[in-house]
């Protein structure tokens, strides 16, 4: 029997969706400065993955990013929970009513009507 268990084979892989996929440029804030006009992908209510910079797991960030719906700009705080060569998996810490409305309407849109 193996020690671990073999992980999910989503875990770690880009995931298929049946809706188009949500890219956004945003502006990555940590502590060693800030990384602007990133790509993103695979946007979620939890967070998302943004190719391009290379930070520590566990290192906290701010996410600055102009929504769909929603006039102006909005920091989320997060946290990285994932990273490669490619990018940074973040999670959403808390999200205020505004941003989490906008992601609905954003996430629950048909890949036909999307972005």
């Amino acid at each position: 029997m193996a020690k671990h268990a073999e992980r999910p084979r989503w875990q770690g892989e880009r995931r298929v969706t049946a809706r188009a996929p949500v890219e956004l440029e945003v502006d990555l804030y940590h502590a060693h400065g800030v990384e602007r006009a990133c790509r993103s992908e695979n946007l979620t209510h939890e967070g998302l993955f943004v190719d391009g910079p290379a930070l520590d797991v566990g290192e906290v960030v701010e996410v600055d990013m102009a929504l769909p719906y929603l006039a102006g700009r909005w920091r989320v705080p997060g946290r990285v929970v994932y990273a490669n060569s490619s990018g940074v998996g973040v999670r959403f810490g808390r999200l205020d009513v505004p941003v989490v409305w906008a992601l609905g309407r954003i996430l629950g849109e048909p890949a036909a009507n999307a972005m």
